[in-house]
């Protein structure tokens, strides 16, 4: 699967994040461990994702 997010410089400073890259880590951060189960536990609900992140 691929993942295309176009961001603007504002958002990124909204979020406060300083560049595309650092904004990709949290994005994959929160695609990867942010999801739980019913139990509490560690979700593992997406298939394996090519991420691209670019300015507009």
């Amino acid at each position: 699967m691929k993942i295309t997010v176009e961001v603007t410089k504002a958002e990124l400073e909204e979020m406060y994040c300083e560049s595309v890259e650092e904004f990709a880590e949290q994005l994959r951060h929160q695609l990867d461990d942010a999801i739980s189960d019913d139990e509490g536990g560690a979700g593992d609900w997406i298939v394996e994702y090519d991420l691209e992140v670019t300015i507009i």
